[in-house]
């Protein structure tokens, strides 16, 4: 690949929002659009992880 260590770069992060979840299987933070359920105690689970 190439040599990038001579670039410069920056990433912003920004707090999870109200309108999003922690997947309990791949642990990514979805919109809640992708909710496909809660499991029996509570932790959510999105579509691609239910698939």
């Amino acid at each position: 690949g190439a040599d990038l260590s001579n670039e410069d770069s920056s990433v912003t992060v920004i707090p999870m929002q109200g309108d999003e979840f922690i997947c309990s299987e791949c642990f990514l933070v979805k919109h809640r659009s992708q909710l496909a359920y809660t499991t029996a105690d509570g932790q959510p689970v999105c579509q691609e992880c239910a698939a």
